[in-house]
């Protein structure tokens, strides 16, 4: 038990950039094996994982999921998770505990995990600093992507 919080990426492929032979192959995975009319697929890919990093969900509800706190899944755009890279990047910089305070408070939860600001605290904003930047540098822009969370 506890939080888990999970970063997704999505694409849509459709009729016209359409692989037969992959579809085929997809369909075939979930016992689907004939083509429809109008064929598509949409992709979605795990694309970065958090655990108890009560500080990185709290960013996202403030400003991804308007404050509401309910394990829905929301649009997250290159933009947003630029803007959450810069300031775990900023934070980490001087490991500065008022700014950290300030822009990146911890929370508590249900099972949420550790409130102090200690070297779990900031091996979670180098974790986000480094998984943001694999999602960019390997998610192209036709890729959407989308946050959620359980505990």
């Amino acid at each position: 038990m506890g939080l888990d919080m999970y970063l997704e990426a999505r694409k849509f492929t459709s009729k016209e950039y359409f692989n037969p032979e992959l579809y085929s192959k997809l369909a075939g995975a979930i016992d689907k094996p004939e083509l429809s009319e109008f064929p598509s697929i949409e992709i979605k890919v795990q694309i970065a994982y958090w655990r108890k990093a009560n500080h990185i969900h709290q960013w996202f509800v403030n400003y991804v999921q308007n404050g509401k706190d309910d394990c829905g899944d929301y649009h997250v755009s290159r933009e947003q998770l630029m803007q959450l890279q810069t300031l775990c990047k900023s934070v980490l910089k001087d490991k500065n505990l008022s700014m950290a305070v300030a822009t990146l408070p911890r929370q508590d939860g249900f099972f949420f995990g550790d409130t102090e600001y200690n070297e779990y605290y900031f091996a979670d904003l180098q974790d986000t600093v480094e998984q943001i930047q694999n999602v960019l540098d390997n998610y192209s822009e036709d890729w959407s992507f989308s946050y959620h969370s359980s505990w």
